[in-house]
């Protein structure tokens, strides 16, 4: 379980990352490949992804990778720098990792897995690995990475955005499935048992298209603290019948629905203010199709069965 410690400072600096992180999605994607049965969303990206590597010959590329990037458990923290919006930035933040910090974290990673000779000269300071490291990041992300992400969500164009005060415990609350949001802690399932306290820094939550299931977080505690969270929601086109009885963003609304939701959650997966999101569920509220429930300060919303078979025949 992954525990997360607030401050009431800590929820007046909650930030939202307006598109996933790309070094992130390199990262969290590398785990999808090595998966016999990833997640069924992801089998046509691994199927492109696959035959896109083998028509470039850039195997090596994905070797060198997988050598700091195991199937589970524990992932360099250098490699996913926190706050870098472009490619290029983080690229140039992974570059910019202070030797002891490199070193460190790949003695962490050879608690776990044998590394080969390069890897542990990269842990002695070799820049010119650190630099291949790099090279075989961007390579990866050019071929595998970038090139599909419109199949699985908007591009990453977005830089982060402050998080009002009063908008905080609605963005936490249902982040993604399993995800408790209790006063001053956020829980969530994680491989192992890790407490986070932020202690004034406040939080960056960022949306993945590779992360699936569980969010992720840093392994270091010192870092800044970032939550990577899985979007679960269907890039299908709402049916032009559905479309043509409620309108396209209620339709989307209502597609979204199928999975209890809060208002703000509603608002950050279709890129909606949270008025917006609020008035269109009181709309379908009103006409039998959502059904809301309040909790503290918080309102979540799903489709009744109306709703429901609406979305599916219509």
């Amino acid at each position: 379980m992954l525990r997360i410690h607030f401050s009431a400072d800590d929820l007046g600096r909650v930030r939202l990352a307006g598109a996933p992180d790309p070094l992130w999605e390199a990262v969290l994607s590398l785990h999808q490949w090595q998966h016999r049965g990833p997640d069924p969303d992801l089998v046509g990206w691994q199927r492109r992804a696959r035959r896109a590597v083998r028509s470039s010959g850039q195997m090596v590329v994905i070797t060198k990778l997988l050598a700091l990037v195991p199937p589970h458990g524990y992932t360099p923290d250098f490699l996913t720098p926190t706050g870098c919006s472009t490619l290029e930035q983080g690229l140039d933040a992974v570059l910019r990792t202070p030797r002891r910090r490199v070193r460190g974290d790949l003695t962490a990673l050879a608690e776990g897995v044998r590394l080969p000779v390069w890897v542990r000269d990269l842990a002695e300071g070799g820049s010119r690995q650190l630099a291949a490291v790099v090279a075989a990041l961007r390579r990866y992300h050019d071929l595998v990475v970038g090139p599909h992400l419109a199949d699985l969500g908007p591009p990453v164009v977005a830089d982060a955005r402050a998080v009002p005060r009063h908008e905080a415990d609605d963005a936490l609350d249902g982040l993604a499935p399993g995800v408790q949001w209790r006063a001053p802690v956020l829980q969530a399932p994680y491989p192992c048992d890790q407490d986070l306290y932020l202690r004034g820094r406040g939080l960056l939550l960022v949306p993945s298209h590779f992360c699936r299931r569980t969010p992720v977080t840093l392994a270091d505690p010192e870092l800044d603290p970032v939550l990577v969270y899985p979007t679960l929601v269907t890039r299908r086109e709402p049916s032009p019948g559905l479309v043509a009885l409620v309108g396209r963003t209620r339709a989307r609304v209502m597609q979204v629905l199928t999975t209890s939701r809060s208002t703000g959650e509603i608002g950050r997966l279709l890129d909606l203010s949270g008025a917006s999101a609020s008035e269109h569920t009181t709309v379908l509220r009103n006409a039998g199709l959502v059904a809301s429930t309040r909790r503290g300060n918080t309102v979540r919303h799903v489709l009744t069965s109306k709703g429901h078979l609406l979305v599916s025949t219509a």
